[in-house]
């Protein structure tokens, strides 16, 4: 019975950030007030595109561009998360939930799907 306490324990522990993030993007979508990550990084594909997008090798300098994006996000939410591990367990919390917030996005997503088809009825032109 321990075990099977301890193991309820952590499956808690481990989903509460997810289910948590869940409930908020059901409840709230994505406000407009809330500064949205995915913003900031199609400014900085905008910025490294207009400064590495002409000349030669441009097949080269776009997998360097999406290579530096992608391993930068990681380590940046890596260090993040860890210090924040550090110096709190509710900020590390938090924290989770924010970042799965902003990954989940289904809310918005269906409601930007439903203003398409409702374009699209409308008129096609």
């Amino acid at each position: 019975m321990e075990e099977l306490l301890i193991f309820l324990g952590i499956s808690f522990n481990l989903n509460l950030p997810l289910l948590t993030a869940w409930l908020g993007d059901r409840l709230l979508g994505d406000p407009l007030w809330l500064p949205h990550p995915i913003v900031a990084f199609g400014k900085a594909i905008s910025f490294l595109e207009h400064r590495m997008n002409h000349g030669s090798h441009l097949r080269l300098k776009g997998m360097l561009v999406t290579l530096f994006l992608v391993v930068g996000v990681y380590l940046f939410t890596l260090f993040l998360l860890r210090f924040s591990a550090l110096y709190s367990s509710g900020l590390l919390l938090s924290l989770q939930i924010l970042l799965i917030f902003y990954c989940l996005a289904g809310t918005t997503l269906i409601r930007e799907v439903r203003m398409v088809f409702r374009a699209v009825d409308s008129s096609l032109e």
